[in-house]
């Protein structure tokens, strides 16, 4: 699309893609729960944040397994001042991992993709953790 001169707007969540330079990346804050799979790095990142109530939700369901990044994304892109300040000039929103529920402002242009199941990314990332005993 960029390449037929649309402009094209990403809001991402941790870990930032490597996008071409004529995209613009916008950073949506997220807790990056799951940079690591220790409860103490988990915490101690939980400890650091600014909490609201979504916070404490999403830290309690991460420590139950729940895999909450995806769930989460739509309240956290609807904080996001960028978002607040454009959504209404965009023409399509693609959302192509996520299972938010989004702000309404954008519902009736929200195109979805779920590219593989999460279990696949959990899984990638079991086999390159490092373990220590």
């Amino acid at each position: 699309m960029a390449k037929r001169n649309h402009d094209i707007t990403i809001f991402s969540g941790k870990p930032l893609p490597d996008v071409p330079q004529n995209i613009r990346l916008i950073k949506v804050e997220t807790p990056g729960y799951f940079e690591t799979f220790s409860f103490r790095e988990r915490l101690k990142i939980f400890k650091e944040q600014n909490k609201s109530r979504m916070d404490y939700f999403d830290f309690f369901e991460t420590c139950t397994g729940t895999f909450t990044e995806p769930i989460f994304f739509g309240e956290r892109l609807a904080l996001n001042e960028v978002f607040a300040e454009e959504a209404h000039t965009f023409d399509i929103f693609h959302d192509n991992q996520s299972l938010s529920n989004y702000p309404k402002i954008i519902n009736k242009r929200l195109v979805t993709t779920l590219h593989h199941p999460i279990h696949v990314d959990r899984d990638i990332d079991l086999d390159n953790e490092k373990v220590s005993l």
